[in-house]
């Protein structure tokens, strides 16, 4: 009995063997026939009837390749070189209510669309007139809407590339109070539970005067990817995020959102917008680099408290003034465990609101980042997130707002540490011997530098040669180490420890480098980076013997 179950067992075991080898060889046959399945081309214009002329309505070109390409398997969509017009807009109710929808491709995997360099222009010549109101809003609501030309749902493996999209906003017109409406360009869209975009990308794309956003991206999946892009002139943001994961954009411009000519904008009118629909984990991973935001109405770029990890990486931002406008015009970033390196900033960071009370679990990180401001150049005050200040260039621009602390700080979860804190010498003229910087109740207030520019003008001659200087207050901080300020006799006098004394040969040194001349940048420069990186090193053999 015992050699009969020992031979059932053995039996048994081969048995189960065979059938994973047999399963693993069908599977593997599968792939295979799946992988070599050919990409079966198509051409708007030859098989949809597309005509690139700017003239003639391609609505219906447009709805029957997303009808006949829905739900197929690689695919590629060629839109030879042209401009497409669509002249149908939607209306969504009312007496005049019609037919007219996006296009939407849906439910494909291996889908590649190239645009060969073409325009896609749908028709913004109308107006968004307040045809309704929803219960408990003062707000009002329109029954007219733009077309989105490039809609995705439950999209896989898919690529939008070479191609722009222009929404006819310049063209448009609203009633006062009215709101954004279903005016999107391009648009990743899951929104039943089976529907999952992943592994999507946007190359080359620019994505202009639409009534709400360029990119507005809702994805259930992952692998989200935007490169060499641009969003200008829309009307409420160039992009919005509000699902995802894994979502990364380089080398990309979000410029003048909200400068939309008679149309004007919709709130938040930020060049990108981080905003948060579902629950923390729904929407992070978010990762952009090398980009660059300016000019736009609202936020240069905006994170709200609810969304997952946003990091920010060598991008550009200049506000609406070059510098001047308050943090609001600037970048704020709420998020959970978020932050922002290497990157220059004509502006202000708005640290917190009372509208976004930060709940990441780590500090949030602003590291080697240049600051130039004509305000404050970094304001935290009361709401006490977590933030770790360090490696920091603070430029004080030309003619500063009066009344500014430069910076101001009063956050006691704050570390504000190894930055260099630079007034413009004009400040001097009206605020020697007073307190010009805020850093009161942080935790950590070690190795800043505190200097005033030493350009050849008139006025910085003047305030090298005065005995006079000006004041930090660090009332409240928890760890107060050395700060280091240029020979002066009325810091020595105070004779406080922390205070380390500098040479004006030093100083000089140490600001010597082109960046602290360069008030009017308009995109990265990369060589500043490098000659921060160089001063900080400087900082470093300063600070290190004194540890």
């Amino acid at each position: 009995m015992i050699i009969g179950k020992k031979t059932l067992v053995t039996n048994n075991f081969w048995s189960c063997k065979l059938a994973c080898l047999v399963s693993l060889l069908l599977l593997l046959q599968s792939c295979a026939a799946t992988k070599a399945q050919p990409v079966k081309t198509y051409n708007l214009v030859t098989d949809f009837g597309a005509v690139g002329d700017n003239r003639t309505n391609n609505y219906a070109a447009f709805q029957h390749a997303a009808a006949t390409l829905s739900g197929k398997r690689n695919i590629l969509l060629q839109i030879p070189q042209g401009q497409y017009y669509i002249a149908d807009y939607k209306v969504e109710g009312g007496p005049k209510k019609n037919n007219i929808s996006d296009v939407i491709f849906r439910n494909i995997t291996g889908f590649r669309i190239e645009g060969n360099n073409s325009l896609v222009r749908v028709n913004g010549n109308f107006k968004r007139s307040a045809d309704y109101k929803n219960s408990g809003v003062s707000f009002d609501y329109a029954y007219n809407n733009t077309v989105s030309p490039f809609t995705f749902t439950n999209c896989n493996q898919t690529s939008l590339n070479d191609i722009t999209v222009e929404g006819g906003v310049q063209q448009m017109t609203k009633d006062p109070h009215v709101v954004e409406g279903f005016c999107y360009g391009v648009m990743i869209q899951d929104i039943k539970p089976g529907d999952v975009s992943s592994n999507v990308s946007f190359n080359n794309i620019h994505v202009n005067y639409f009534a709400t956003d360029g990119l507005f991206i809702r994805s259930s999946g992952k692998n989200i990817r935007v490169n060499n892009s641009s969003f200008m002139h829309n009307a409420r943001q160039g992009c919005s995020i509000v699902k995802g994961k894994d979502i990364t954009i380089n080398r990309s411009v979000f410029d003048s959102t909200g400068y939309t000519g008679k149309y004007g904008s919709h709130s938040p009118a930020a060049g990108v917008d981080i905003e948060n629909e579902y629950s923390i984990a729904d929407l992070t991973g978010v990762k952009i680099s090398n980009s660059v935001f300016r000019h736009n109405f609202g936020f240069q770029f905006v994170s709200t408290a609810a969304s997952g990890t946003v990091m920010l990486d060598s991008c550009f931002f200049r506000d609406n003034t070059g510098g001047y406008s308050n943090g609001f015009n600037g970048v704020g970033i709420y998020s959970y465990n978020s932050g922002m390196t290497n990157s220059i900033l004509f502006g202000m960071i708005q640290l917190e609101t009372a509208h976004e009370t930060y709940q990441g679990t780590q500090p949030l990180l602003y590291k080697n980042n240049i600051i130039y401001s004509g305000q404050s150049a970094i304001l935290s005050s009361d709401f006490n997130s977590k933030a770790d200040i360090t490696d920091n260039l603070l430029l004080m621009l030309p003619n500063a707002v009066p009344g500014q602390f430069f910076p101001h700080i009063r956050n006691s979860n704050a570390n504000f540490t190894r930055n260099l804190i630079v007034l413009h010498a004009d400040k001097m003229l009206t605020h020697k011997n007073q307190f010009t910087g805020l850093v009161q109740n942080v935790k950590n207030a070690n190795d800043n530098f505190w200097f005033i520019n030493n350009n050849k003008s008139a006025t910085a001659k003047a305030v090298k040669q005065t005995k006079d200087f000006y004041f930090v207050s660090y009332d409240g901080v928890k760890n107060l180490g050395n700060q280091f300020f240029p020979e002066n006799e009325k810091i020595a006098s105070a004779r406080d420890p922390k205070s380390k004394m500098l040479s004006i040969n030093k100083t000089d040194e140490l600001l010597g480098s082109s960046l602290f001349r360069e008030f009017n940048q308009q995109s990265y420069n990369a060589t500043f980076l490098a000659q921060a990186d160089l001063i900080r090193k400087s900082m470093a053999m300063i600070a290190g013997p004194l540890k």
